[in-house]
């Protein structure tokens, strides 16, 4: 299943988006996929039937993508989140993963994607829990903070 992921972690996330969306949506329901990057949720999704939308702010990620993707039912565009809800589209699904991370505003990001969803959408966003390899190697010596680990994660 989803060769291209070669980590235990990564194949968790997407199997838990496939999971969460089929007990939620219809086969054929749209997806909004932010943050798309090489485009391998999206092309999980369509292989499961749902029709998706892989965006990223990458060119080079959206080159990537579509090389990858051979599905008439997922397609990608370089375009960033906030632009494509001034078009007005709206999606039974929205996925965020690993994205937050690297925004300093995310809650900016947060509204733009619930303004994408349909009224009874589904909003999935997924963030690093700090306890992988790069994160206690790379990115916990460099924080400013001490933090602690909760029932909800690490809290500064």
């Amino acid at each position: 299943m989803h060769m291209e992921y070669n980590r235990l972690a990564d194949v968790k996330r997407l199997q838990f988006i496939i999971h969460t969306l089929k007990q939620h949506l219809p086969e054929g329901a749209t997806v909004l996929d932010v943050g798309c990057g090489n485009g391998i949720i999206a092309r999980g999704l369509g292989e499961e039937g749902f029709q998706v939308y892989g965006i990223d702010v990458s060119h080079k990620a959206i080159e990537k993508a579509r090389s990858l993707t051979h599905m008439p039912h997922v397609a990608f565009d370089v375009i960033s989140a906030e632009a494509l809800v001034a078009d007005g589209n709206r999606y039974h699904a929205v996925i965020c993963s690993e994205v937050l991370e690297h925004l300093n505003h995310p809650e900016k990001l947060l509204d733009v994607l619930y303004q994408s969803l349909t009224d009874d959408g589904v909003l999935i966003v997924t963030v690093p829990n700090g306890m992988g390899p790069r994160e206690v190697l790379v990115t916990n010596p460099l924080s400013p903070c001490n933090k602690k680990t909760t029932g909800y994660g690490n809290v500064c």
